[in-house]
């Protein structure tokens, strides 16, 4: 169910770029940095963001959809994410 959720999101947040004229690359980067806020805590962002992907149209009509949709994509890319918690850890000591 969770997995539905952050699908649905994202697809809301497309939607709401997608309809609203004045939108662009700006509103597109804010819109993906809510959408990566509000997964829920210790989900991986590459599986969330591949889910969203599979889910979403694949050509959007708009700059900012399409912006939105490659701020996903680059999500799903290795390096993306934090480093681990032990090489943090590591790191620290």
């Amino acid at each position: 169910m969770q997995a539905l959720g952050r699908v649905m999101g994202a697809k809301h947040l497309l939607d709401q770029l997608e309809n609203t004229p004045a939108a662009g690359a700006p509103e597109a980067r804010l819109a993906f940095l809510y959408w990566v806020l509000h997964l829920p805590h210790g989900t991986p962002t590459a599986r969330a963001a591949r889910d969203a992907l599979a889910h979403l149209p694949t050509d959007p009509q708009t700059a900012a959809g399409r912006a939105f949709a490659a701020y996903l994509q680059m999500a799903t890319k290795p390096g993306f994410a934090a480093p681990s918690q032990r090489r943090r850890a590591k790191r620290l000591q």
